[in-house]
């Protein structure tokens, strides 16, 4: 049982320091789990709106879910059907009830898809998961680590890899979308433009920039760091970061 699974690897209270890298993460409360058991039991649907509107119901009566308790519902999880892959909607569902305004997933999940559905706010994966990361999503998604295919599928945000990505990156997106390191596969878009890795070197003051806002992002591990990408970046980092992109793609000679 996952809830078995998760009582022998978190002691009961307060911020834990799991071993390796997945520091401070907390056990999902009994409410959140019984949901999340609850709402895989139900699943019928892949990459449904309908299956991802079950999970904020069933959220929303809990309260406030901080991102690393809702990350957390994953930490031993092993989908045990092709459905349960798609466990990410109901992560994302947490995420829309998260206090946090900056969101991290860093945990090794890479069979678990739709990690950042929908979310308009600040999602940054300095981890591996599936695919489908930050699709329909309308804030700032970075993309750290390692992701499938489909990265800032639709997205409507500021997307920028930075990381290992998979296949389509950006398709059908309509948002700004910047790539610093070369994806398996990615289209050019209609609505907005795909920012390849060659641009990003022609310009020198946009690599460095990106290179500063990725470490930057990759460093957030609690409030206080979390804190400090938001002064640093105002309260609507999405708005400042691709202004501020844009003008030196403007001055590069590139117009979006």
């Amino acid at each position: 049982m996952v809830s078995e699974s998760l009582s022998r690897r978190f002691r009961p209270a307060g911020f834990e320091h799991p071993e390796g890298s997945r520091k401070e993460y907390v056990r999902p409360r009994r409410e959140l789990q019984e949901a999340f058991d609850e709402w895989l039991g139900g699943l019928c649907e892949i990459l449904s709106e309908e299956e991802y509107g079950k999970a904020c119901k069933l959220v929303k009566s809990l309260g406030e879910i901080s991102y690393r308790e809702a990350n957390s519902l994953l930490f031993d999880f092993e989908p045990k059907t092709y459905i349960e892959k798609e466990a990410g909607l109901f992560i994302s569902a947490c995420y829309t009830h998260s206090f946090e305004e900056a969101i991290v997933f860093d945990l090794d999940a890479p069979e678990i898809s739709c990690i950042g559905y929908r979310t308009n706010k600040n999602i940054f994966n300095n981890g591996k998961v599936g695919a489908f990361f930050a699709s329909f999503s309308s804030g700032l998604s970075i993309n750290n680590g390692e992701c499938e295919g489909w990265f800032a599928y639709s997205s409507l945000g500021l997307s920028i890899n930075n990381g290992e990505c998979g296949d389509w990156f950006a398709r059908w997106s309509s948002g700004l979308s910047v790539t610093v390191k070369e994806p398996k596969g990615y289209v050019w878009k209609e609505k907005g433009r795909t920012i390849k890795p060659e641009d990003c070197e022609r310009i020198p003051e946009l690599k460095k920039y990106i290179d500063e806002l990725a470490e930057i992002t990759r460093n957030i591990k609690d409030e206080e760091s979390a804190k400090t990408f938001l002064e640093r970046y105002g309260p609507e980092p999405r708005e400042r970061i691709e202004l501020d992109i844009k003008k030196m793609l403007r001055k590069g000679g590139i117009e979006v």
